[in-house]
């Protein structure tokens, strides 16, 4: 069985809690982590290690992955994990862009903070920072476009109501609203 999955098939939260920017003090420049609620901590692995003696850039767009999974874990009600798995609607990433800040070495620990800046009827954008305990800054920043798709008919669909509810819910945790943006153009029938 999975490691994010129980014997009973429903999924498990991968990291036990959310962290707040209180408990990093001290150790993770905390005064850039304002206004991102989900804050997942990882340690840098000796095997994310690539020839270049640095944490390789595949890495950190894994890293997005975890912070973007943990967001949604987090934000759903655990009855409504389901979507998670994709069983019949279920997130799916559209893009991803990072800017690269700084290398990150082993040995060293990471904070992935992510927030949703703005949705649509069927997709929302995510901000994510990476920051490292060893350098104390920002050592990548991104965004991340994931649409609501429908693995029974193939196509994007509509986020349901309980999942735009959700993600409301846990950015008013500090105090974020999340813009509902117009659909693109491309998508509006011709």
């Amino acid at each position: 069985s999975s490691s994010n999955s129980s014997s009973s098939g429903k999924l498990k939260i991968p990291h036990d809690r959310l962290w707040t920017p209180a408990e990093l003090k001290g150790e993770f420049a905390v005064d850039l982590l304002a206004g991102f609620p989900v804050l997942l901590r990882l340690p840098v692995q000796w095997g994310e290690m690539d020839a270049f003696q640095h944490v390789n850039n595949v890495v950190y767009v894994r890293w997005f992955e975890a912070g973007r999974i943990n967001y949604m874990l987090h934000a759903l009600d655990p009855a409504d994990a389901k979507f998670m798995q994709g069983v019949e609607l279920g997130p799916i990433l559209q893009q991803t862009s990072i800017r690269y800040r700084a290398p990150v070495e082993f040995p060293d620990e990471i904070v992935v903070a992510t927030r949703t800046t703005g949705m649509t009827v069927d997709s929302m954008t995510q901000e994510h920072k990476i920051l490292s305990k060893a350098h104390k800054r920002v050592v990548a920043e991104g965004h991340s476009t994931v649409v609501c798709f429908n693995y029974v008919a193939g196509k994007r669909t509509p986020w349901p109501e309980k999942i735009l509810q959700a993600v409301h819910k846990v950015e008013a945790t500090v105090n974020n609203t999340v813009p509902m943006l117009p659909s693109p153009a491309h998508k509006k029938a011709q």
